[in-house]
């Protein structure tokens, strides 16, 4: 019995947690555990002030369907859910809000029992994790796998948009990282990614696929010069010299175009032909 009361007295003190209970006839607050003053900012005193508290605090973007959720109790469901709300120092957390509805013998709601858990750093690690596995570490810009599922998701969704890939890799860039090492290497595509931003000024259009390698996305291409007049905007920006540590650099791109969907209707088909286009114009002296 003991063991009991202490693990009850720990979740009570729990200041991640608020535990909490309200009569619906009454509507009172029949407890409320330390851990809301902590998660929310606010005192019970406060909660007990203003029953519609808990709205309020909502965040705009979960309001609605915070609250719809709650119509669900008055058929006798508990509802488990998550929102962001304002602190009272209006700091952003997340909560975990799992409510229990408590009927009478005639299954008539009498009683809301409930826990609200901070999940803050919780939902701030998966965000985390969710950026590392969708960007570059070295450059910031979206990987090669945000570019398949842009890709997979404007053909799933827009299979009549048309829209273009440009796909280049920087010529001789293996050559100044061999020969000046990986630190000037992984500077010089820095600052090739910061000189293409400006030409693809929304970030999720610009893609670094792999090693000296990037791709541009770009839809509704009504004008069919447009891809041309973006791949020369590239090939004349990366020309220009690059001042790395002392070192004045000189690099050049080649470049491949596929359009969706005169070259292909898949991602595969597109990329393909893509590299194809990248590998010719290589040959063909580079800078092209």
């Amino acid at each position: 019995m003991q063991d009991s009361e202490d693990q009850k007295r720990i979740i009570f003190d729990n200041l991640e947690i608020a535990i909490w209970s309200v009569d619906i006839g009454t509507n009172e607050v029949i407890f409320l555990s330390e851990g809301f003053e902590n998660i929310y900012g606010y005192s019970k005193q406060d909660m007990q002030a203003d029953r519609e508290l808990w709205k309020k605090v909502i965040h705009p973007d979960h309001y609605l369907a915070a609250v719809e959720r709650q119509t669900d109790l008055f058929k006798g469901k508990s509802i488990r859910h998550h929102y962001r709300i304002y602190h009272s120092s209006g700091a952003i957390k997340w909560v975990l809000d799992q409510t229990i509805p408590v009927q009478d013998n005639d299954g008539k709601l009498i009683r809301l029992d409930g826990i609200i858990s901070d999940i803050t750093d919780q939902k701030q690690a998966e965000e985390k994790m969710s950026y590392l596995a969708h960007h570059d570490p070295l450059t910031g810009l979206p990987n090669r796998r945000m570019f398949d599922q842009v890709l997979q998701r404007v053909l799933s969704t827009e299979p009549e948009q048309s829209f273009a890939i440009l796909y280049f890799n920087l010529d001789r860039f293996k050559h100044s990282n061999n020969t000046l090492g990986h630190l000037i290497g992984d500077e010089l595509l820095q600052e090739v990614s910061c000189r293409l931003l400006d030409l693809t000024p929304e970030k999720e259009c610009l893609f670094r696929m792999d090693g000296d390698e990037f791709a541009v996305f770009f839809s509704n291409v009504s004008d069919a010069n447009r891809p041309e007049v973006l791949a020369e905007k590239v090939l004349q920006l990366i020309q220009k010299p690059f001042l790395i540590k002392g070192y004045e650099l000189y690099i050049t791109a080649s470049i491949g175009i596929s359009i969706f969907p005169e070259k292909g209707d898949s991602v595969d088909v597109l990329m393909s032909k893509s590299i194809a286009a990248v590998n010719r114009a290589k040959q063909l002296g580079k800078n092209n």
